[in-house]
């Protein structure tokens, strides 16, 4: 029998115990393991990483191209592929099925959370061809959104698209090197693929001595908080900087493009392992509970019941968690906002002082571009706070994903306890892990400047008398429009962290529910499931382990 055929056979087998068995839980990463038997010949090289990691401009020089946007603000808005082709061409493929051909000069405007906000015109992915690749033709490369940023609204977050991960490049800057979000991905990866190299990005910012440093204190603690030993790289964007490009180039042409189809054969093969463990622990549930008595299967049943109905309880525990930790978010927004308002005040001082002999007009007109000139300068003070930066919004929710997994995982430990208790069997149930979007960052509004009244008749108002006290009125409304606004921002920046707990606690609960409602399932025999022991054992003999490729 070839690997092709055994491999083939493998699939089809999950297949069919996923859908027999309803094991729904499984579905997702099934898909992800087909497609990797879809494209046999292509290795999937997924880049992720935190907003303003580096991400777009490693891939833009990777291919010596810009068709990556790359912005102060988070750019990339659905999750995007690059890979070599002899002509160029970029495709935009919808949700709907329809698929269109792209200018290089329209990508952001499919791609681009400013132009394509929540992803309204319902992009599933952009595909761009380059022959910037040339020395990489197999694989594929694909431009994520900044975890954080989280914006592929149609492919849920980043997150959820780690199914699909092949090869995973994992950028963290040479400036901010591997915070806990970075850990918490790696090991949210492991379940998907074995091979993942961390990037330092923008290693030209830092000293030789400094990113050394730097290279070294990711590859400790990568090994000290994963039990893992991965290669860590230095990369920068400058061309001329063949110093801290040499090691990822060699990587990506000597270990990945060079054993493509090697490691393709290696990944699905992890994935398939991953998913017969998981199917076999199912299975086996299903089988104690065909074979145990009837007195065994009504105890387990009675204790799946009462777990069941622990579940307004457990609802009740999850939104206490949010509350509780949503008094924290104001708390840490509002002390965000106190502490950047002197700066940021005195830096929009300083400005309006050169721009207010610069405006000549009426009242109306004089109000209007004070105004104007307001909003356009705290746009821009503003756009690169932490208020409004979606790193910090994601970070924030980490105070609550901790106790949402150690409920989630003492909810799993309480499912095998009560198979324990009721059948003598032990059993690790799979883990429970929910994502959700990331709160996407406030807009900044302002309020009219003086009363539309007055406005109206500031044709009537001699302006030679009153310019100087109407300029003195804007550098007293200054200092106030500023601490309003950042007040207003701090509000607005919990509230989208308010929803963030909620979507995040109901897939937590969602991901609970479905786990559940399989084991339940699978313990009673007689409701209506091919769940004879005959026919369990054979499926459990055919999961047996397979030898290594």
């Amino acid at each position: 029998m070839t690997a092709t055929t055994l491999t083939s056979d493998r699939l089809d087998r999950l297949t069919d115990l996923v859908e027999r068995f309803e094991l729904t839980t499984l579905a997702a990463r099934l898909d992800a393991a087909r497609q990797l038997v879809a494209e046999p010949e292509r290795l999937t090289v997924a880049v992720l990483g935190q907003f303003k990691a580096g991400k777009s401009s490693l891939l833009n020089s990777l291919s010596g191209t810009r068709l990556l946007p790359v912005l102060a603000v988070p750019a990339t808005a659905v999750v995007t592929s690059i890979r070599h082709a002899d002509r160029p061409a970029a495709t935009v493929s919808f949700g709907d099925g329809r698929r269109i051909q792209i200018t290089d000069d329209e990508i952001a405007d499919y791609v681009v959370e400013q132009r394509n906000p929540n992803n309204v015109r319902g992009v599933a992915r952009v595909e761009l061809a380059t022959t910037g690749l040339a020395t990489l033709p197999d694989l594929t490369f694909v431009d994520t959104p900044g975890l954080g940023s989280a914006y592929a609204h149609n492919t849920a977050t980043s997150l959820g698209w780690l199914p699909q991960a092949g090869t995973v490049i994992l950028a963290v800057s040479a400036t901010q090197p591997l915070g806990a979000e970075d850990l918490e991905l790696l090991q949210r990866l492991t379940p998907h693929t074995p091979h993942i190299v961390l990037v330092v990005t923008k290693a030209d910012l830092v000293t030789r001595a400094d990113l050394d440093q730097v290279l070294g204190f990711v590859a400790g603690q990568v090994g000290q908080q994963t039990g893992r030993e991965l290669p860590v790289v230095a990369w920068s964007v400058l061309s001329d900087r063949e110093d801290l490009r040499a090691d990822l180039l060699a990587y990506l042409t000597d270990e990945l493009q060079a054993r493509h189809r090697q490691l393709a054969e290696i990944l699905l093969d992890y994935r398939l392992r991953s998913l017969e463990a998981d199917c076999r622990t199912y299975l086996g549930l299903a089988l104690g509970a065909a074979e145990a008595d009837e007195q065994a299967r009504l105890r387990l049943t009675a204790l799946l019941d009462a777990e069941r109905a622990r579940f307004p309880r457990l609802r009740a525990e999850v939104r206490t968690l949010v509350r509780q930790r949503l008094g924290g978010v104001r708390q840490n927004a509002e002390a965000e906002a106190v502490r950047v308002r002197d700066t940021i005040t005195w830096e929009l001082s300083t400005r309006l002082e050169a721009a207010l002999p610069t405006w000549q007009g009426s009242l109306a007109d004089e109000s209007a571009r004070f105004r104007a000139w307001l909003t356009a300068n705290l746009q821009e003070v503003c756009s690169d706070l932490p208020l409004r930066d979606p790193a910090w919004l994601a970070a924030q929710l980490e105070p609550a994903r901790g106790p949402l997994d150690g409920l989630a995982q003492g909810f799993a430990q309480r499912l095998g306890l009560a198979v324990q208790e009721a059948l003598g069997i032990e059993l690790q149930p799979p883990s429970v892990a929910a994502e959700a979007p990331a709160p996407l960052p406030p807009d900044i509004t302002l309020n009219p400047v003086f009363d539309s009244h007055l406005e109206l008749l500031s044709w009537l108002i001699p302006m030679r008398l009153v310019r100087p006290i109407m300029h003195r009125h804007f550098r007293r409304q200054l200092p106030w429009e500023v601490e309003k606004n950042l007040l207003r921002l701090a509000y607005a920046s919990a509230t989208r962290l308010g929803q963030a707990m909620d979507e995040l606690a109901e897939a937590y609960l969602a991901a609970m529910d479905d786990q559940l409602a399989t084991w339940d399932r699978l313990s009673r025999p007689d409701d209506g499931h091919e769940s004879g022991v005959g026919s369990i054992r054979q499926a459990l003999h055919a999961l047996a382990p397979t030898p290594a490729p």
